[in-house]
């Protein structure tokens, strides 16, 4: 405290922030509490499929995100990153491989960017989307989700989409 009786503060060069006094910030403790590290290997249940096409699962009812894994299916994960809420990790191994999971067919795969889901059948593909569907009619719209007829795919799936994504 100064001699006007408030606490000092420290200031730093993008903005003020109050001096602690050496505690931990509420986000900083829920990352230090959460049931993974950075670092650490963890095995994780995939039960739904994430915006981006992510495996989406729980350690301990902790979110993880995992690229290239699928519903169904048990993954071995080194965590990446950890926050407040959810963390991310990189595919070690899939421990149990979903039944729809495939060899993809493009050489480029899981290094342009460009397809998420080459790793499972299509008819999964047409599923996985359906229930995404599904998921937020129920969810944002408060619908009933039996509303949502299954996706239709072409007879071939390949040389016919018109949209591209170029990470830069």
């Amino acid at each position: 405290m100064n001699g006007t009786g408030r606490t000092s503060r420290k200031h730093k060069s993008k903005g003020r922030q109050q001096h602690t006094g050496g505690k931990l910030s509420k986000k900083q403790q829920a990352i230090l509490n959460a049931p993974v590290k950075l670092g650490e290997e963890v095995l994780v249940t995939i039960h739904g499929i994430g915006s981006s096409g992510e495996g989406v699962g729980r350690v301990d009812d902790f979110t993880v995100f995992v690229p290239f894994a699928l519903p169904g299916e048990i993954v071995k994960v080194s965590i990446n990153m950890v926050k407040k809420t959810y963390a991310t990790g990189k595919l070690i191994d899939i421990v149990t491989p979903a039944s729809n999971r495939i060899e993809p067919t493009c050489n480029l795969y899981g290094v342009c960017g460009g397809c998420q889901l080459q790793h499972i059948t299509y008819e999964g593909q047409l599923s996985l989307k359906t229930q995404k569907v599904k998921d937020v009619i129920e969810r944002i719209g408060h619908q009933n989700p039996d509303l949502v007829k299954p996706a239709l795919g072409p007879k071939e799936p390949w040389a016919y989409r018109n949209k591209m994504q170029m990470p830069v």
